[in-house]
């Protein structure tokens, strides 16, 4: 029952909650003190991520955030900001750009010690962070 699984993922969060199914994931969209988070959990309610929009820099690690500037994308639109935190494996950090007067956006995943660990092109896409990626 979708009343249950609600109270079931939302018990230990203090804010507005929306659930919605996507694929095989179940999402709990969470707003607290202002701040978006996503919890992503299996169909089994298994916590798999959660996502936490920051929009801005300087909420990040200090490594990662001067690892972007020194980046060639830094020159690029800002468009997201993402913390990405899992049970089992450190937090991933989503920076994503777009260039100037085009479509073209990137995604950038770091580790919280500023190493790049992938870029994707996600103009296409559009760029949903989802627990595949991962």
């Amino acid at each position: 029952n979708d009343t249950a699984t609600t109270e079931i993922y939302t018990s230990s969060f203090v804010g507005s909650v929306q659930m919605c199914i996507r694929d095989s994931y179940h999402i709990a969209d969470i707003r607290v003190d202002g701040r978006e988070l996503n919890v992503w959990f299996s169909d089994k309610g298994k916590w798999l991520m959660t996502e936490v929009d920051v929009e801005t820099l300087e909420a990040v690690p200090a490594a990662v955030a001067k690892a972007f500037m020194q980046s060639t994308m830094a020159s690029m639109q800002l468009e997201d900001v993402r913390i990405i935190t899992f049970p089992k494996q450190p937090a991933v950090i989503v920076i994503e750009v777009e260039e100037y007067n085009t479509d073209t956006e990137f995604q950038l995943f770091y580790a919280p010690d500023g190493k790049l660990l992938q870029t994707l092109n996600v103009s296409d896409t559009g760029g949903e962070i989802y627990p595949g990626l991962f």
